[in-house]
């Protein structure tokens, strides 16, 4: 029988770290949608965040990924995992 470490290993193992929906990411288009689920607009977002709108629109928008310590900020301005908005998790 394996650990739970080792069961969560072989399922990021098995699967890509970014998903591809229709052109953008499973990240932009997680983003896109918890943004807008929490009525925030892109500026106060930004703000919230500590994440430049052009990275934001980037990423929800033309399938672009912000780096790691973006996508902490956004996970936390967004109270989410990171395992979530990389589509890992549901």
């Amino acid at each position: 029988m394996s650990t739970p470490a080792e069961r969560r290993a072989e399922k990021l193992r098995a699967r890509p770290a970014f998903k591809k929906q229709e052109g953008v990411g499973v990240l932009g288009k997680r983003l896109k949608d918890e943004r807008i689920r929490r009525n925030f607009k892109i500026a106060y977002f930004s703000a919230l965040s500590g994440v430049d709108q052009n990275i934001i629109t980037g990423a929800e928008n033309r399938g672009r990924y912000p780096s790691l310590k973006n996508i902490i900020k956004i996970a936390q301005a967004l109270e989410c995992s990171i395992d979530y908005l990389c589509g890992l998790e549901d």
